[in-house]
């Protein structure tokens, strides 16, 4: 091997550097998509997401033409990135073109804050950000999940954008699947949020939540008039909701590693939709599946994430029989002990 291809001490440290602020991605999806943690590169990216793609389709938003101001975009735009710096909330990234194309999000909120939030007039100078704050005030004020669940902390959902083209396909299912991991990880054991359309409502029905306040949009008038008139067919409500994650699903991170093996390769694995990678493997393990629709089958391949500079899925073959991972080597000097393959697949054969 050339002197000339061996990394200096200063790309050895770039790379470990980089390895240490790499987000902890949750799942990855068949579709090619991966759910991981938002972080500041992608703070923009995330907010015009926000503005080009929710502001014209969540319900009251839409319903008073928040659009129509450009204070009240501003505002809210402004306090979607004070949330996102709360570094709670994930992001969805299509694999092949690197792009962001769901957002999700939250906040920790503790006892202290949830009184400070309430027993303040809020100032916000957008007049429809306002006349929206104003609703979700009325609708979760009622409602202290502190004393009700016996916490002193949960994990808060804010908002979900998903672009157009990626809607309908189950991700925003995926992505509040993840974000309860996240909180188990976080070892907080509740979730809540305000959910202003009956599919978002009957979608996180079904992995846990449950109802504590509603109010019916023709019923909240402000003097003579129905504040929210076109709410879209279907949506009658908007409702605060929340979810205790059992003991069971806190998930405790090792102190120490367990695996210290640079590929782990599964079959049989009978893993479905409903199990994240965060589930099997930490964040030392960059997870590739393939999972059979139908009972029984499916493939894994683990790949440490300290042994390459980058890995990632092949999508040319449609079977779930078959992982097919390309990786780029890690480059360090420490030969002996890194990846030298450009791929590697993990098949399997059926026993007929």
């Amino acid at each position: 091997m050339l002197l000339d291809d061996e990394p200096t001490e200063e790309d050895k440290a770039n790379e470990l550097e980089a390895r240490i602020k790499a987000p902890i991605v949750w799942t990855r999806l068949e579709s090619g998509l991966r759910i991981e943690d938002l972080q500041e590169k992608r703070f923009e990216e995330a907010a015009t997401i926000l503005r080009e793609h929710f502001l014209n389709t969540e319900v009251t938003f839409k319903s008073i033409n928040i659009l129509d101001d450009d204070e009240s975009v501003e505002e809210f735009l402004s306090n979607a990135k004070i949330q996102m710096k709360d570094k709670a909330s994930l992001v969805a990234i299509d694999e092949t073109s690197n792009d962001a194309v769901g957002i999700l999000l939250m906040r920790v909120v503790d006892r202290v804050a949830f009184s400070r939030t309430f027993s303040r007039v809020k100032l916000t100078y957008g007049r429809n950000y306002s006349t929206v704050m104003k609703f979700y005030n009325k609708l979760e004020k009622p409602v202290n999940i502190h004393e009700l669940y016996g916490v002193q902390k949960y994990l808060k959902i804010f908002t979900l954008a998903i672009l157009p083209e990626y809607r309908h396909r189950g991700l925003g299912k995926e992505m509040y699947k993840c974000a309860i991991a996240s909180a188990a990880a976080s070892k907080i054991n509740v979730i809540a949020g305000i959910f202003t359309c009956v599919r978002n409502q009957e979608l996180i029905e079904t992995v846990g939540f449950v109802k504590h306040n509603e109010i019916y949009y023709a019923k909240y008038i402000d003097g003579d008039e129905i504040v929210f008139s076109d709410t879209g067919a279907g949506n009658y409500t908007a409702a605060f909701m929340a979810m205790k994650i059992c003991e069971s699903d806190i998930i405790a991170r090792p102190e120490t590693p367990i695996l210290h093996h640079d590929f782990i390769a599964l079959t049989e694995t009978w893993l479905n939709e409903s199990v994240c990678d965060f589930e099997i493997f930490d964040d030392r393990y960059l997870v590739f599946r393939r999972d059979r629709a139908s009972r029984g089958g499916g493939v894994l391949l683990a790949v440490r994430a300290d042994r390459v500079r980058s890995a990632q899925q092949i999508h040319r073959l449609q079977s779930s029989s078959v992982v097919n991972v390309t990786c780029t080597n890690a480059g360090s000097s420490l030969r002996t002990h890194m990846i030298t393959l450009n791929s590697v697949s993990c098949v399997l054969i059926p026993k007929n």
